[in-house]
């Protein structure tokens, strides 16, 4: 039922979880919108002219670089054209069971953002999915 629930106990777990929600992501967003989404981070840049960069938002690392292992976010982005960012929180299942729930919060620097908190389902992740492209509707023109 739940995909990669070990996540918080494993490492190599964790981080095959942040690369399936960036793949999931860019290829949902892809297919809706008809334009190309990439998660773009400082070691990868691209020269590519038709698509639509997602930048880091919220920082899952410390200073250092090491991630915080903690799915605060497990992954999150923004996206300047639409003044819009979002942050996916994934809980452990075996403290929440089958959770979901969502709020719009607005950040400090007048970027509107979605916050998403769940434990990681089928269910679950295609509502995320839904979620953030009526998140980023306005990208359909």
């Amino acid at each position: 039922m739940f995909k990669y629930k070990d996540f918080l106990e494993n490492k190599n777990s964790y981080r095959w979880n942040k690369v399936f929600w960036k793949n999931s992501i860019c290829s949902h967003l892809t297919k809706v919108f008809e334009k190309e989404f990439i998660f773009e981070s400082k070691k990868f840049t691209t020269q590519k002219n038709n698509f639509i960069k997602i930048e880091n938002f919220v920082t899952d690392k410390y200073n250092n670089g090491k991630l915080f292992y903690d799915g605060n976010p497990i992954i999150s982005g923004k996206i300047l054209s639409t003044n819009k960012a979002f942050r996916i929180i994934q809980e452990d299942p075996k403290e929440l069971g089958i959770y979901y729930s969502k709020f719009e919060n607005e950040s400090i620097h007048d970027i509107n953002e979605l916050v998403i908190i769940l434990t990681l389902t089928k269910e679950n992740h295609k509502s995320a999915l839904n979620d953030l492209e009526e998140w980023f509707k306005e990208l359909k023109n």
